[in-house]
């Protein structure tokens, strides 16, 4: 499997993102270093199936995933570009990182200034990723309410 979809995705993710889970626990589901996370479309087309939790499938041909939850598909208007979550712990080289997208979610305290949290990024980044090739390109702040990512039953 390698799909233009396909995203490593920290175990907490769902607890921003909540998207409907049609199986599986999504709390847990990337706990474990092989877990992994699919819609049901890519269900279909890996296993011909719906709900192929405890199946395997292969990542880059070396990388053994279990599939751990199924979600519903997500809406067409939707931000994510993403229909397979793999579990951040099994990156090969995570010291590497530079090459992959990634897209960074956070809840924000009630109350809290998106203007404040901007600022903070841009100090963190200047003082830790001091090398312009592997700043972030994009950096910019976006509620999550105007990125369409749920889904209409959620």
């Amino acid at each position: 499997m390698l799909e233009d979809r396909f995203y490593w995705a920290d175990p907490n993710v769902f607890d921003v993102l909540p998207l409907p889970a049609l199986a599986g626990d999504l709390k847990t589901a990337l706990d474990r270093p092989d877990g992994l996370v699919l819609t049901r479309r890519m269900a279909r087309k890996y296993f011909g199936r719906d709900l192929p939790l405890g199946e395997t499938i292969q990542i880059n041909r070396h990388i053994t995933m279990q599939v751990t939850a199924v979600l519903a598909d997500l809406p067409s208007n939707t931000h994510l570009n993403t229909e397979v979550f793999a579990s951040a712990k099994a990156i090969p080289d995570p010291q590497g990182m530079s090459r992959y997208r990634a897209y960074t979610y956070m809840r924000m305290a009630p109350g809290a200034s998106p203007d404040t949290l901007r600022q903070g990024f841009k100090e963190w980044v200047d003082k830790n990723m001091p090398e312009p090739k592997v700043r972030p390109e994009g950096k910019h702040i976006q509620n999550l309410a105007g990125a369409h990512q749920r889904h209409p039953s959620a």
